[in-house]
């Protein structure tokens, strides 16, 4: 078993070199022997998911349509798992010899570890088997797993002062001890007293708690989360010390560490401890001197010395910092965190400007034409915009273009110049848009001026008939179609292109890093296509440089003339009936309406109107023959049905669910109603707002939110003040934080552990402007000079805390 760990060990550490410049590992001997040696082992759960490793470390061409980087990265994560599925398997409970009938002792997990990890208090090899199979395989590894709160145990706090959710240090005396309830649910209390003033002390176990430590009439001292449970206040898992008692968990600032699956939460603490008083033996700081002294940052080693070793007598003020992360110790890990990340990135843009783009010839008319072909003259944003895009495919070096938009503010027009441009140089072009519903949106838009051109459209979806799906996909190995419009399904095996030359990503915070890659990784003749990603959700600026630093960014900041801004409300749900009267007196004016609802049907789990009801509701007030229900879960036919009878004027109001975000466009839609409008993020509700104001006329947009909630408000009032989507998402981050703002897998955004983006995007921009100022100096990120720096990376890939990743490619 040993062997295996060590083969994974090693294995990871040639998948993390590769993703960092380094050599492939299908080219090294020496890993495909170490595969050999996993792949021989018989004990592996879902052995299907070990062949699809084994095939990708194995065929650098494997798994089409996605991108090498993004491969390897996802071979990273498998084995991580299995580091700690070996480390499992060696420490099952103890089983009876079948011989003697006696239980055998524990096998010791056998996870590869640096054996000074050993020197480390508390730890043993069984401890450190544990930790290394969690990623904690060095001391530098457990000298960077760093505390996620601090608590202040300098002051004990009277009984009497305790309010709920607060943690502090307090002290009693014991007043009673009790143990209860089932066998398998013990629950154990004890009560303090204070003069007049209680609190229980609760332990929760599946085994008798030991009650023998505590007497009555022993004063104690307590520290943890104060609740309030049936109006009295409790501490559940108290960390206990006797009132003379000198331990060092107490009287102090204590940092508190995340748990370790297997290992007491004290040995983490005593482990991370010693490895902090030795932190500046061992960690080397391969970032330039000269950098940090410009950046006034503290020393890589004393940074981690203090984040874990805080000074008894830090002020409560900079205890602030620390427990909010933003104390010059904490300032130099996230100014590290970001600084390697765009590196990463850096390295990534080298990686794909490898590869040789088809040269797209550049039409300075073409946007003043798309623009004809639409029915409208281009704004002077979209001229710009389009501009730089055509610019940037007139060279063989692949375009990497992120396209920011407001709702409104005309992607369509830039991105079929693109295409044009393509079609007219022999290529093709492709766009992948997330729903079925907006791809054929684009269909209907983009599919007839285009034939008007002579350019054949194909619609490529996954939900289409087999029949229509050859035809299509025979027209795009042909040749014969210039453009393929769909969904995902363009980036499946089966579809290949004749010359690809144009990739667009419409929605892209709606597709994994992995999708937008795997449609790049369709061309041909080891050409990568000119990549152009385009969103109409804004993307506040210290996310658009963490999830797309490698792209250039352009925006459209300018609306069409015409457009009116949409006049937003704001309504608590016993006030819905207000908003619903609102309605009816704009569908009395011959008007249409959208009513969104948050789910399809009725849900016992979360107390909002659904979709499906709602229909029978709106149905019963307006009449079946004016109402539409759209949802994602409708058959494409009926789908198309509702669509086109809203789109046509045949129904009036149309009930749907979020399907209708983006794509959707109905000039005569003017008023729309967003149902528990609390459960929407920003971005969300300023999307689906952009479904209405697309006409000449006045709109409204009602928000009906649950007024019982404090933050729900703050969100909402947010969308009532401003149109302007850029503020908009600014205010999201701020207030939801860049890990729910659209969920880190899907927008492709890394787990920052020490940086926050709402607070440090001042740090972000500097770590990013001394990457480009170091790589620009020093030859490329690739150059031997950046070597300590590549290998600090590399570290950290290794150690699964790094920025590289599945998700950032």
């Amino acid at each position: 078993m040993r062997s295996v760990s060590e083969a994974v060990a090693r294995l990871r550490s040639a998948l993390a070199t590769a993703l960092v410049g380094g050599p492939d590992p299908s080219g090294s001997e020496h890993a495909l022997d170490d595969l050999r040696k996993i792949e021989a082992c018989p004990l592996w759960e879902g052995q299907e998911k070990l062949a699809a490793f084994a095939t990708s470390v194995r065929d650098p061409s494997s798994f089409p349509g996605t991108s090498r980087p993004v491969v390897l990265a996802r071979g990273q994560r498998y084995l991580l798992s299995l580091a700690m599925e070996i480390e499992d398997l060696s420490d099952e409970p103890a089983k009876r010899d079948k011989s003697t009938g006696r239980k055998r002792k524990d096998a010791a997990p056998n996870t590869p570890f640096d054996p000074a990890l050993l020197d480390l208090s508390g730890v043993g090899p069984k401890t450190a088997a544990r930790l290394a199979s969690r990623g904690l395989s060095s001391p530098l590894d457990v000298l960077f797993w760093l505390p996620r709160r601090y608590d202040d145990r300098r002051t004990i706090t009277p009984i009497g002062e305790l309010k709920a959710g607060t943690r502090v240090m307090t002290s009693g005396i014991v007043d009673s001890i009790r143990v209860y309830g089932r066998p398998w649910r013990r629950i154990m209390e004890i009560k303090l007293k204070d003069g007049d003033d209680a609190l229980s002390a609760m332990w929760f176990s599946n085994r008798r708690p030991r009650s023998d430590r505590f007497k009555k009439g022993d004063e104690i001292v307590l520290a943890g989360l104060v609740s309030n449970y049936k109006g009295r206040l409790q501490i559940a898992y108290p960390v206990v010390a006797s009132a003379d008692d000198e331990s060092d968990r107490m009287g102090r600032v204590v940092p508190v560490y995340a748990e370790v699956p297997g290992v007491g939460g004290r040995v983490v603490e005593k482990a991370i401890g010693s490895a902090a008083r030795r932190a500046s033996e061992l960690v080397s700081d391969p970032m330039p001197a000269q950098l940090l002294d410009r950046r006034g940052l503290v020393p890589l080693d004393r940074a981690l010395q203090i984040v874990h070793l805080p000074p008894d007598d830090v002020s409560a003020k900079d205890l602030d910092a620390w427990i909010d992360g933003s104390s010059p110790a904490h300032r130099r890990l996230a100014y590290d965190e970001f600084f390697y990340i765009q590196l990463a990135l850096s390295l990534r843009r080298k990686q794909m400007d490898r590869s040789p783009a088809w040269v797209i010839e550049k039409d300075d008319s073409l946007p003043t034409e798309a623009g004809k072909m639409l029915g409208f003259t281009p704004t002077a944003a979209q001229l710009k915009v389009s501009g730089e895009i055509l610019a940037d495919m007139s060279v063989n070096r692949p375009m990497r273009r992120l396209l920011q938009g407001d709702v409104g503010s005309g992607k369509t027009v830039v991105a079929l110049a693109a295409i044009v441009a393509a079609v007219r140089s022999g290529c093709q072009a492709a766009l992948m848009a997330p729903t079925e519903i907006l791809a054929e949106q684009h269909m209907r838009t983009l599919g007839p001026v285009l034939e008007k051109q002579g350019i054949r459209v194909v619609l490529h979806i996954g939900q289409a008939r087999s029949s229509v799906k050859k035809k299509s996909l025979r027209a795009l190995e042909t040749g014969a179609a210039g453009l393929a419009i769909g969904t995902h399904a363009l980036i499946q095996g089966s579809v290949n292109f004749a010359k690809l030359g144009l990739a667009i990503v419409d929605e892209q915070h709606r597709f994994g890093v992995a999708q937008r890659l795997g449609l790049v990784g369709k061309g041909q003749d080891a050409r990568s296509p000119h990549l152009l990603v385009m969103t109409a959700t804004p993307i506040p600026r210290t996310l658009a440089l963490t999830v797309h630093g490698d792209l250039d960014v352009s925006v459209l900041d300018e609306l069409p003339p015409g457009r009116m801004p949409v006049e937003t409300f704001l309504w608590s749900e016993d006030q819905r009936e207000e908003a619903l009267v609102k309605l009816s007196l704009a569908l009395d004016r011959g008007e249409q309406a959208y009513l969104i609802c948050p789910i399809i049907e009725e849900s016992d789990k979360i107390e909002v109107n659904a979709a499906t009801d709602v229909y029978e509701e709106m149905a019963a007030r307006f009449g079946d023959e004016r109402t539409g229900l759209l949802h994602g879960r409708l058959p494409p036919e009926e789908r198309d049905r509702v669509m086109d009878d809203f789109a046509n004027g045949r129904i009036d109001l149309l009930v749907a669910t979020t399907v209708v975000e983006v794509g959707v466009d109905v000039p005569t839609a003017t008023i729309m109603i967003i149902d528990g409008a609390h459960r929407f993020g920003l971005a969300q509700l300023h999307q689906l707002r952009g479904r209405v104001g697309r006409g000449l006329k006045a709109s409204e947009c009602h928000l009906v939110y649950d007024s019982r909630s404090v933050d729900s408000l703050a969100r909402m009032e947010v969308i009532v003040r401003t149109t302007d989507g850029f503020e908009i998402a600014e205010s999201d981050l701020q207030l939801r934080g860049p890990g729910e703002l659209y969920g880190r897998r899907q927008a492709g955004l890394p787990g920052f552990r020490f940086g926050n983006l709402a607070r440090d995007g001042a740090l972000l921009d500097a770590a990013k402007e001394d990457v480009v100022t170091l790589s620009s100096a020093r030859g490329g990120p690739t150059s031997p000079a950046l070597a300590p720096l590549r290998e600090e990376l590399r570290r950290r890939v290794i150690a699964g805390d790094g920025p590289v990743g599945e998700e950032s490619g």
